[in-house]
């Protein structure tokens, strides 16, 4: 690489510099003296034109804003189109208004109903009508007989004699040589005058899972004698009996075919009183249960008869007459 002479200070520098370093003159002719490779000069850079613009005359100014205004003008609503979109909200909230009175007052007549149903009580005895070919009984307090299948709830009452009215009652007056039944001072009276013999009367039935209790009174004189419940009563000859003795015993047995046999023996009890008593059975599928007083004496199983009729009884031993009364019988769904 050679060196250049700057023609107008005389500097030398070397051959690739364009301008001296001590005056600025460029260097081409001095390259080209020296036979360097020409070099393409490019012209000083020159910065563009600002462009300006003249402040527009009042007359242009107007001009332009009365055009301004005829191309961004909004159209102007239809009156009629106005007055349609707000009927159209109008009737829109008369629905709305008209659909929320209605199911008020439907709200309102159902409220009323109810309120007229639970307010209800019939002025007159609720008359039954036969159910499955099973006649009813009527008896004091609105009992009869409820059919096995019968949807009633647990503890529902199916049966309650107070024995006080005998024209309603559910059991009824007789005498004859070996027994005697009567309505004595509130109370129904079974008295059997022959020793070793049982007399009873059906109350109600059939029933399935229920609860009996039942107001047994005897004299202090009276002989001893055994009082009963009967219950899934069949027939005569097919049936339980739960008795108990106003000496303090209780007994459960069963009847089947005219023959008895003895599901619980003679067995003391200390709950048993000698003049009155409270009674009590609960069935429940094959389960028995046994009262006397809201004491439970015992349970047991037995699947012979599930369901029946009930009754009270009275048995004599050896000595007569035997005599006692009942009262509040209440039969409920257990």
């Amino acid at each position: 690489m050679s060196d250049i002479t700057c023609p107008n200070c005389g500097k030398k520098t070397s051959e690739t510099t364009y301008f001296c370093p001590e005056c600025g003159a460029r260097l081409n002719e001095a390259r080209e003296a020296t036979g360097s490779q020409a070099t393409v000069v490019l012209p000083p850079y020159a910065a563009p034109a600002t462009q300006r613009f003249d402040e527009p005359t009042a007359a242009e100014a107007a001009s332009h804003d009365a055009q301004w205004a005829t191309t961004q003008a909004f159209p102007t609503p239809n009156p009629s189109e106005a007055v349609s979109g707000s009927q159209n909200n109008r009737a829109i909230w008369w629905l709305f208004a008209t659909g929320g009175c209605l199911l008020i007052a439907f709200l309102g007549t159902c409220i009323a109903a109810f309120a007229a149903l639970l307010a209800f009580q019939p002025d007159g005895p609720i008359q039954v009508e036969e159910v499955s070919g099973i006649a009813p009984t009527q008896g004091a307090g609105g009992g009869g007989i409820v059919p096995l299948d019968a949807p009633i709830a647990g503890g529902a009452i199916l049966l309650r004699e107070s024995f006080d009215q005998p024209a309603n009652s559910v059991v009824s007056s007789s005498e004859s040589q070996y027994t005697r039944y009567a309505f004595e001072d509130g109370a129904y009276v079974i008295e059997v005058k022959a020793t070793e013999r049982i007399a009873w009367a059906i109350v109600g039935g059939p029933y399935d899972d229920v609860r009996i209790t039942l107001d047994t009174r005897m004299r202090a004189s009276d002989p001893a004698a055994a009082i009963g419940i009967i219950f899934n009563h069949q027939d005569d000859n097919n049936f339980y009996l739960y008795s108990i003795s106003n000496d303090g015993y209780y007994m459960l047995e069963i009847l089947i075919n005219d023959q008895w046999d003895a599901l619980i023996d003679w067995t003391a009890s200390n709950h048993i009183n000698t003049t009155s008593n409270r009674m009590g059975v609960a069935t429940r599928g094959e389960q028995i249960s046994l009262y006397v007083n809201d004491m439970l004496l015992t349970q047991t199983r037995d699947a012979t008869f599930r369901g029946g009729d009930v009754g009270i009884a009275l048995a004599s031993f050896d000595e007569v007459p035997a005599r006692v009364s009942f009262d509040n019988l209440v039969i409920t769904r257990n």
